[in-house]
């Protein structure tokens, strides 16, 4: 089920299913909150970390997130430096829809700084990880569904355990069952956790799953464990260790004796969004543009849209287009004025067979009104205020929305911690002897040395690594601006192509795809293209006859072959193809070796046409790897944008090129 749980009120209660009580008003919440904190230590816990660490709490039945917004009242008042990080990952079968969460809340008013700052990223929380960060480095991920389901997909190590609703844990996943992924993804002898059960626990050998009790309370409902041993616990892929995390990333923090120096190569939407990322962390970036101004390339059109691929039977794009969704909706919200995007909903129409029955499945696959529902020609017409060709029916979005791009890369590049230096090419990469990268350009080598290497310059990361060449493909896109007085629709509409509400008497309608041209340059066959499929959409569009005066944007989209973008650590292709040979003959080889990485070195490249929809997320992605925190998205996700998979392919075809 997609969908929020909703709940029925009757004098302030709230039931569930009508009968059983969800919640019932009374203090005695918060400072049973209090005390399951003071009971474990917390304070002494965030008081004892040093700058270089983080720390990661991970609650198993969130409910409405007392323990959370206790735990960031005692993280804030109690931590003695500004660069830890408090990650909270917070597991939930469904989650609570945003009404009935603010009408709990509001019975907690000394938890209000804390929990409006939560509300206000709450919404559009689909199935999966969804990211959101607060005030005070409070970074939190809330990870909907099956407990048996998400829990071992997530990413990561934890320092400490929350399971004051082992109960309900207990219904929907067995004790045994929950100890062993518990102890895979806990820390050694840092990990404790508290719970309140009537399980029998004289039937578990919890030696077994690494653990020792270490209290019980007089009533003898209260446990608390200790992980102390990494026995039959295995934290990586022994399979296919070519997915592994690379040497000294994982759960490792490098040490901060000094400012950690990022170099990011490429200033659109993916290069901007791993440079905010990176520096709201702390650390000193540096990101290098070869073009005279930002977002020059794709990131460049007048407008884009949020839109991303979804589908009513998951997998791995649909999985990533929804954790992206909310992320990428909100920072825009954060980061731009109400005139440089427009929050005016999405409506993607049955415009042919294939969509129709895509829009249908979604439809009926359960999910929240908050995310998407089907409308019908009326409600069409009414929502884009335009009179539209024939389409029976649609499928609305009511966060959906149009953005301009460059003002957005503009905005993230505000940081006194980002160094943006223009017209600058960078034309070769060395990693020295003293465990730095080198960059030059065509003046010689550049005056500082790097910790990280992070490319997000699209094709131009295969001129500098050339492994990449086959991997990637150029897919030439242009769009078209209309000059308007008065906008044509209301909200984005999605057809044959698309079109945007005008902004400042401009709207942008889009966009071609064209994978056998690699220019830039504008075309007016493409702007007749453009129009064409507009007159598809819009009933009375009257199309301009002088196609010479239309302005727009051509540029390359760079994608892979799977349209999955490229995101994580890269291998040496060379020492790949010896380690891993087996893979030709047999693609289920158990090998051991380990993989053979670029120190330090990460890819966030490949998005195509949905940038603005999934390299933000990717920016945090990134972050956490180079961090060791845990990842804003489940390990299959992880596993689909890792960058070796293609070398795995290719390796499995046996072939020099991918095929489509």
């Amino acid at each position: 089920m997609n969908d929020y749980i909703k709940l029925d009120w009757n004098n302030q209660i709230a039931y569930i299913a009508s009968e059983d009580i969800y919640f019932t008003p009374s203090k005695e919440h918060c400072s049973n909150s209090y005390q399951f904190w003071q009971q474990n230590n917390l304070t002494d816990r965030i008081r004892q970390l040093s700058p270089e660490q983080n720390l990661v709490i991970a609650e198993l039945g969130f409910g409405y997130g007392l323990n959370l917004f206790t735990a960031m009242h005692l993280w804030e008042v109690t931590r003695t430096n500004s660069q830890s990080q408090l990650h909270y990952l917070a597991f939930a079968p469904q989650a609570l829809s945003p009404v009935d969460l603010a009408q709990i809340l509001d019975n907690f008013p000394e938890l209000a700084d804390y929990s409006a700052q939560f509300l206000a990223q709450y919404y559009l929380i689909l199935p999966g990880f969804q990211r959101l960060q607060l005030s005070n480095n409070v970074y939190i991920t809330l990870i909907i569904g099956a407990l048996d389901q998400t829990l071992p997909q997530l990413t990561g190590l934890v320092d400490f355990w929350c399971l004051t609703q082992f109960d309900w844990l207990n219904k929907n996943y067995q004790l045994a069952n929950c100890l062993a992924e518990l102890a895979r993804r806990s820390k050694i002898n840092t990990t404790e956790f508290y719970l309140t059960t009537n399980e029998q626990l004289s039937s578990v050998n919890l030696i077994e799953y690494g653990f020792e009790l270490i209290a019980t309370t007089s009533t003898g409902n209260n446990y608390q464990f200790k992980h102390i041993t990494t026995n039959l616990v295995n934290h990586q892929c022994q399979i296919k260790p070519y997915y592994n995390y690379p040497p000294n990333n994982l759960n490792v923090l490098l040490p901060r004796a000094k400012q950690i120096k990022v170099a990011i190569i490429g200033a659109g939407i993916s290069g901007a969004a791993t440079a905010y990322s990176l520096a709201k962390r702390g650390f000193e970036v540096h990101l290098f543009e070869a073009e005279a101004q930002v977002a020059n390339q794709a990131s460049g059109n007048y407008q884009g849209i949020l839109y991303g691929t979804f589908s009513a039977f998951g997998g791995v794009m649909m999985d990533l287009s929804c954790t992206s969704y909310r992320y990428s909706n909100y920072l825009i919200k954060s980061q731009l004025n109400l005139d440089e995007y427009g929050a005016c909903g999405l409506i993607q129409l049955s415009h042919n067979p294939a969509q129709a029955k895509r829009n249908q499945q979604l439809a009926q696959a359960g999910f929240a009104d908050d995310f998407l529902y089907l409308i019908n020609q009326q409600q069409i017409e009414q929502l884009a205020q335009s009179k539209l060709v024939d389409y029976s029916a649609g499928i609305y979005f009511p966060h959906g929305l149009w953005l301009k791009p460059r003002h957005l890369v503009s905005a993230l590049l505000n940081n006194s911690s980002i160094n943006l230096v223009l017209d600058c090419l960078i034309t070769q990469i060395k990693y020295s002897n003293n465990f730095k990268w080198e960059l030059f350009n065509s003046q010689g080598k550049l005056e500082d040395d790097f910790d990280h290497l992070i490319f997000c310059n699209a094709y131009g990361a295969a001129k500098l690594l050339p492994e990449l060449t086959p991997f990637l493909r150029r897919i030439r896109g242009q769009t078209t601006n209309l000059n308007l007085s008065k906008s044509l629709v209301d909200c984005v509409v999605c057809g044959d192509g698309y079109i945007t509400p005008s902004s400042n008497n401009l709207a942008t309608i889009g966009a071609t795809f064209q994978f056998d041209q690699f220019d830039s340059d504008l075309k007016l066959e493409d702007h007749q293209q453009n129009l064409t499929n507009l007159s598809r959409i819009l009933a009375e569009f009257d199309p301009p006859t002088e196609l010479a005066n239309l302005t727009g944007k051509a540029a390359l989209r760079v994608s892979s072959f799977d349209y999955l973008p490229l995101v994580g650590p890269l291998a040496i292709w060379e020492q790949f193809k010896q380690d891993y040979a087996k893979l030709s003959q047999d693609k289920n080889a158990r090998i051991n070796t380990p993989c053979s990485y670029y120190p330090n070195l990460w890819l966030n490249i490949g998005h195509g046409a949905k940038g603005l929809l999934t390299a933000p997320l990717s920016g945090e992605i990134i972050a956490d790897y180079i961090q060791g925190t845990p990842l804003p998205c489940s390990e299959e996700v992880r596993l689909g944008l890792h960058p070796n998979r293609l070398y795995v392919r290719q390796l499995v075809k046996r072939q020099d090129c991918p095929v489509e």
